[in-house]
């Protein structure tokens, strides 16, 4: 038996349960990748009222059951300067708002160390909402 590749999965949800449309297809790319690939992964931590009733460790447990996933609070959902500066940011640098959503020096220091102990030989990079991370991979 040959050991499956490993893939590296960035995620701008934790897609479980899934409840709407994008965590349905994430959920469901996740699975398929997991049926042939090693995985792990970062996902950024969306607060969603519709799931207030899912605790948020039995949401990773499910996550886990397809690889191993580190997770990342939004900058911004801590911070209302913040939230205000990632605006004015993409007015004045004419930058789509997202570009600024997952800027997080410690989604980079995870990636990093994911790139480095990992060593995945592909990546998935799983909405638009994520190329902020596409700088932080080269190599």
């Amino acid at each position: 038996m040959t050991t499956p590749a490993r893939l590296l999965f960035l995620s701008h949800r934790v897609p479980y349960p899934p409840h709407n449309g994008a965590a349905i297809r994430t959920w469901n790319i996740l699975r398929l990748l997991a049926e042939d690939f090693e995985v792990a992964g970062l996902c950024f931590d969306r607060p969603d009222p519709h799931l207030a009733h899912v605790p948020l460790s039995e949401r990773m447990a499910a996550m886990n059951g397809h690889g191993r996933f580190q997770l990342v609070p939004i900058p911004q959902l801590a911070s209302r300067a913040r939230l205000v500066a990632d605006h004015a940011r993409s007015v004045v640098t004419g930058r789509p708002y997202t570009w600024y959503v997952h800027e997080s020096g410690e989604a980079q220091r995870i990636v990093a160390d994911l790139l480095r102990r990992f060593d995945p030989q592909v990546v998935h990079v799983d909405s638009m909402d994520m190329v902020r991370l596409l700088p932080w991979l080269e190599g």
